[in-house]
């Protein structure tokens, strides 16, 4: 009747068990399984859109009662990783959802690199907002979202321009947050932990299909972490020498930035090349891990050290 659609509980997944995916195709995959409370779309007359090939809606109000995400890259790939963009702009069917509100209750994201190494990361309480979900050339998909974050707060916004050359941008401010939030995760690859409350994170940049550049800056202080010689992780040659790894870790890198009560906080220019042998993920986060270990190795880019002015914050 070109009404409103309601949908109520709704549960989208892959139906075999999580591994059994990539071992079908031999592949990295990602499985997921999606529990939906509730969406409401505003009213629209799904045939005559369908007619004509294109689909505009004003709102989508979505509650997401929990997801579960499971990347694994137990396989190597057998094509070359690609932007999003060229996949959106390709599709027969041209779309815009105008704005777009989603809440997830709680959220269970998993890493395979090996069968038995596997990250684990829970979240809970995100509340993320979109304008413009479309692949129409031109236009540009607006999303931004906050969400605690362990013991902390964190605020992101992540631009992708629907154009040749896959222009995307990434701001992140986050405050409050304690490294050890991501020891589940990061333990099992590469059998280490760390403790260290990040004060203030400011992260931006933007890229193309072939460079991503920006600017980095966490504030932090209590900086220790451990790498733990018991674990079975696939990076043997880390726990082999964990004593060594220990000492360096924790005396080479600086317990805080910045150095003391008075001393100057510390950000850095950051850069990241796309290498489509790689996932598209890496990529796109891949400033963030160079901001991490300029951070961490300061004496090693005091040329790529910011202004305080070349840093940008959001709230």
């Amino acid at each position: 009747d070109a009404g409103q659609i309601q949908l109520g509980a709704t549960r989208i997944r892959h139906t075999m068990p999580k591994k059994q995916l990539a071992d079908m195709v031999e592949e990295p995959v990602t499985w997921i399984d999606m529990h939906l409370g509730r969406v409401l779309i505003s009213p629209l007359n799904p045939f005559r859109k369908a007619a004509g090939k294109d689909f505009t809606v004003q709102h989508i109000d979505a509650t997401v009662d929990f997801m579960d995400i499971f990347r694994d890259e137990r396989y190597k790939p057998r094509r070359l990783y690609g932007m999003p963009q060229p996949v959106l702009m390709a599709l027969p069917v041209s779309f815009d959802v105008l704005r777009t509100d989603a809440e997830i209750k709680k959220i269970h994201v998993a890493f395979a690199a090996t069968s038995s190494a596997v990250g684990h990361l829970d979240m809970q309480d995100i509340h993320a907002g979109v304008d413009h979900i479309t692949n129409r050339r031109g236009e540009t998909i607006h999303l931004s979202g906050h969400c605690p974050f362990g013991t902390g707060l964190a605020n992101a916004a992540f631009d992708l321009a629907m154009n040749d050359s896959c222009i995307f941008g990434m701001h992140i401010h986050a405050t409050g947050i304690n490294t050890s939030v991501m020891d589940g995760f990061i333990r099992p690859l590469v059998g280490m932990t760390s403790d260290c409350m990040i004060d203030t994170l400011d992260v931006h940049y933007t890229g193309t299909d072939k460079v991503a550049n920006g600017t980095y800056r966490m504030l932090y202080h209590g900086f220790s972490m451990q790498v733990h010689k018991e674990d079975d992780i696939p990076f043997r040659i880390i726990t082999k020498h964990a004593k060594t790894f220990n000492n360096l870790g924790n005396s080479l890198i600086p317990k805080s930035n910045p150095k003391g009560k008075h001393g100057k906080p510390l950000g850095y220019q950051v850069t990241w090349t796309r290498n489509n042998k790689k996932p598209t993920e890496l990529y796109l986060f891949g400033p963030i891990i160079d901001g991490i270990k300029k951070t961490f190795l300061p004496g090693l880019y005091v040329h790529m050290r910011t202004k305080d002015n070349q840093i940008e914050e959001i709230q």
